[in-house]
C-alpha cells in the first residue's frame, strides 16, 4: 500500500516537473524532480529531468546577468549550464558572444558607477579655480 502510494506520489512529481520544464518554469521544474529524486533515488528519468532543469536554471541567469551587464558572472553561469549535455551547444554559443564582449571591451560601463565617479559640476569648477589659484601664486623662473 505504502510503495503504491509512493510511486503515484513520484509519477505525480514527474509529470509536474516535465509539465514546468516544457512550460519554461525551470525553477519549478527543479524543485519537483528533486521531490520526485527524494522518493525514487537514482531514477534515470528524474536525474536527466532534473540536471537539465538545473541547467535552464542556469542558462536563465546567464541571461538576466548579461542584461544587468555583469559578464563575469554570466560567462561561470553559462559554464555551469555547458556541463549538461543536451545543453551543452546551446549554452556555448552564449559562452563565447559573452567572451567576445568581455575581449572587446563593448560593455558600457554602467550607470551607476558612472555617476559614482564622474565629478559634480560645482567640483569641477572649484578644481579649476583651485588650480587657477595655485598656478598664480607660485613663482615664475
Amino acid at each position: 500500500m505504502e510503495t503504491i502510494r509512493k510511486d503515484a506520489e513520484y509519477e505525480k512529481l514527474a509529470a509536474a516537473g516535465q509539465t514546468a520544464l516544457q512550460g519554461g518554469e525551470y525553477v519549478r521544474a527543479e524543485a519537483a524532480y528533486r521531490e520526485a529524486l527524494v522518493l525514487r533515488p537514482g531514477d534515470a528519468a528524474a536525474s536527466k529531468g532534473y540536471q537539465e532543469a538545473q541547467g535552464r536554471v542556469m542558462l536563465a541567469e546567464g541571461d538576466r546577468l548579461v542584461q544587468a551587464n555583469r559578464l563575469l558572472e554570466a560567462h561561470k553561469a553559462y559554464q555551469e549550464a555547458q556541463k549538461e549535455p543536451t545543453l551543452r551547444d546551446e549554452a556555448g554559443r552564449r559562452l563565447s558572444a559573452v567572451a567576445e564582449r568581455m575581449r572587446n571591451g563593448t560593455t558600457p560601463t554602467p550607470p551607476r558607477l558612472r555617476r559614482r565617479f564622474a565629478w559634480p559640476p560645482r567640483a569641477q569648477r572649484l578644481s579649476a579655480s583651485r588650480r587657477w589659484w595655485r598656478s598664480a601664486r607660485t613663482p615664475r623662473r
